[in-house]
């Protein structure tokens, strides 16, 4: 994904909210993304999955923005609590075929994260741990067949044993050609997990909000 000059305003009144943001994330590499509360954050993640407000002003270029999907806190509400962990995933393959007479394709999984990661295809959804459910929602969001993953806050409602499992499945996903770009406030999981840019959304003198690439991930 490649962003040059990214500006936007709330409505064509309003001042600029950001202005002038170039950056890249390099395919197939976790990214972070950190700022206070208010920074502005879930606000650039929805511009980089080319979701402007119904009286937003985007300016600049987005490239590869076609290719990503956001993935909010809320991950849970995708979830059929009664049905299996593979029912679910058939479910999400819906949106992959449309049409009513299309031949719906098998889910996208990979049966390698299934022993890593413990999980049981069949059993409910209700009966996985938290870790395991945002495994499952982020598998059928990957049901879209998109290779970028705009993620607000995934563990911000997961305990420390499963945030960490949430992390080491974001990490495996990289080894799919899948790009990560994360909000976290747990510094010391991206510090340890993130392998590309650390971007940072902070105020600026003039009061617009800027970005910085803080340092890379070794």
């Amino acid at each position: 994904m490649q962003v040059h000059q990214l500006s936007f305003r709330h409505h064509k009144r309003a001042s600029y909210f950001f202005r002038d943001i170039s950056f890249d994330l390099e395919r197939g590499k976790m990214h972070a993304l950190h700022g206070k509360n208010g920074m502005g954050k879930t606000v650039l993640l929805n511009l980089l999955s080319l979701k402007v407000p119904p009286n937003g002003v985007m300016e600049g270029r987005i490239i590869g923005g076609e290719n990503a999907i956001l993935v909010n806190q809320r991950f849970d509400l995708m979830i059929a609590d009664q049905f299996s962990f593979l029912e679910n995933l058939k479910f999400a393959c819906i949106n992959r075929c449309p049409h009513p007479f299309s031949r719906l394709k098998p889910p996208l999984f990979y049966p390698d994260f299934l022993e890593k990661f413990h999980i049981d295809i069949s059993k409910p959804a209700s009966k996985l741990s938290g870790g395991q459910r945002q495994i499952l929602a982020l598998l059928m969001v990957l049901q879209r067949e998109r290779n970028i993953l705009l993620l607000d806050e995934p563990t911000a409602t997961l305990d420390e044993q499963n945030a960490r499992i949430v992390f080491e499945f974001l990490k495996t996903l990289t080894l799919k050609n899948v790009t990560l770009l994360v909000v976290c406030h747990d510094r010391e999981l991206t510090n340890h997990f993130v392998d590309g840019r650390h971007l940072h959304l902070e105020m600026g003198a003039t009061g617009l909000r800027r970005l910085e690439c803080v340092f890379h991930g070794a």
